[in-house]
């Protein structure tokens, strides 16, 4: 049996890590993000909260627009943004924005100096994260009658379908997802078992935490 390999791998839930060097405080942040625009809010909000830091070092890297941005922020160059980068490749990581505040204490640390501590916040932030697989589903809309209801639950059951919402009317909407590789399988099972009926409405193909 060929094993299917999950889409990518992000993290599910936000990490945070603190560290002090040579009175420089580094206050590291990791978010799971899926658009230019959850990074630009993050980013405008920690600017707001830390309006006072020196600096606010960021990277991210997006999956589906295969986007990767960093800022150095007025530090020298190559010693904040990259850094950051490569933690973030190291991990093998994607849909993540990782920003590092530093308020600075007087004391320069030198280009190696900022190298280490940039690295160093990015990774502890990571660990302190939750990172998970994400696989690509295809999320559908089901109409049925009450009779075959029971039927349709235990075909989506059998392949792991994730259900979002019942809503129950003259009919059954069912709002699920499953993996994409099983959708086809699905579909079919379905229409036979709604004797050729077209029941299944598509909708967009989706990427789920496989938590």
């Amino acid at each position: 049996m060929v094993k299917i390999l999950p889409e990518f791998k992000t993290i599910c839930e936000p990490g945070q890590f603190k560290e002090t060097q040579k009175r420089s405080k580094f206050l590291s942040f990791a978010f799971p993000v899926s658009s230019e625009e959850e990074v630009h809010s993050h980013l405008k909000k920690l600017k707001s909260e830390f309006y006072d830091a020196k600096h606010i070092v960021y990277a991210y890297k997006l999956y589906i627009s295969d986007i990767q941005k960093f800022s150095d922020d007025g530090e020298p160059s190559g010693t904040g943004g990259v850094p950051v980068m490569n933690i973030i490749k190291s991990f093998d990581l994607n849909n993540i924005l990782i920003a590092v505040v530093r308020y600075f204490g007087g004391i320069l640390l030198g280009i190696s100096g900022l190298r280490e501590m940039y690295s160093s916040g990015a990774k502890g932030a990571i660990l302190n994260s939750k990172i998970t697989d994400v696989e690509k589903c295809s999320h559908s809309v089901i109409t049925t009658d009450y009779g075959n209801y029971g039927k349709i639950l235990s075909i989506l059951s059998d392949k792991n379908a994730k259900i979002f919402s019942t809503d129950y009317a003259e009919s059954v909407s069912i709002d699920f997802c499953v993996a994409e590789i099983d959708y086809d399988e699905i579909r079919k099972k379905i229409n036979s078992t709604m004797q050729g009926r077209e029941v299944i409405k598509f909708i967009d193909n989706i990427f789920i935490p496989l938590k």
